[in-house]
């Protein structure tokens, strides 16, 4: 399990290369195809370290890619061997 020195240099690298920018999710499995769905197309307004936990808030983009879309999300990545709670 990464300590929370990794995670917050992980927020510093991910902030430097990510805020700003529009992504593309998706879902591999299918497990999580209409989250990834709602994520699509939005862009990342900044990276958030809390402890272990990383965060990645978004803003809808530039015309909303869903009509309806709530104005923001955040995504919390759970790295392996720390399970989301």
């Amino acid at each position: 399990m990464p300590e929370g020195n990794i995670i917050h240099r992980l927020a510093r690298v991910h902030h430097r290369w990510l805020v700003g920018r529009q992504f593309t999710a998706d879902s591999p499995q299918g497990r999580f195809t209409q989250d990834a769905r709602r994520l699509s197309g939005r862009a990342l307004v900044g990276v958030e370290a809390h402890g272990k936990h990383l965060f990645h808030p978004t803003r809808a983009a530039l015309p909303p890619v869903l009509p309806g879309a709530p104005p923001g999300q955040a995504l919390s990545i759970s790295l392996p061997g720390c399970p989301a709670r």
